[in-house]
């Protein structure tokens, strides 16, 4: 899949977060089906902003099939309302398995104020 960043672009100011682009919707299907092998196509893409919102996606997607990895993106994801979801979405798949590190998780993940 190849997205071209102009169109990203354009998107994006038309639509803000409103609709979801084809693009984010195809890689939420694949990653929840194989979550690595979407993983490996998106650290194929440039860094851009394009990848920057695959990154949140995907991160959203993994949380509670594979909240480690989805944890190593988070530096990625800028800080905002879309980011802190994703670290509750993460926190709350820790919890199932293991509190102790759900609340360690939390203390280190901390939005900046």
């Amino acid at each position: 899949m190849k997205i071209d960043p102009a169109e990203w672009e354009a998107w994006k100011t038309a639509k803000g977060t409103k609709d979801r682009h084809s693009a984010t919707a195809v890689l939420s299907n694949w990653s929840k089906r194989d979550y690595q092998g979407a993983g490996k196509w998106l650290d194929t893409i440039p860094d851009s902003s394009i990848k920057t919102d695959m990154i949140g996606e995907y991160a959203w997607n993994i949380a509670s099939i594979a909240p480690e990895l989805a944890a190593g993106y988070l530096p990625q994801i800028p800080e905002g309302q879309s980011r802190k979801n994703i670290i509750d979405k993460i926190a709350a798949a820790f919890e199932a398995k293991d509190p102790a590190a759900a609340t360690a998780f939390r203390a280190e993940n901390q939005p900046s104020d």
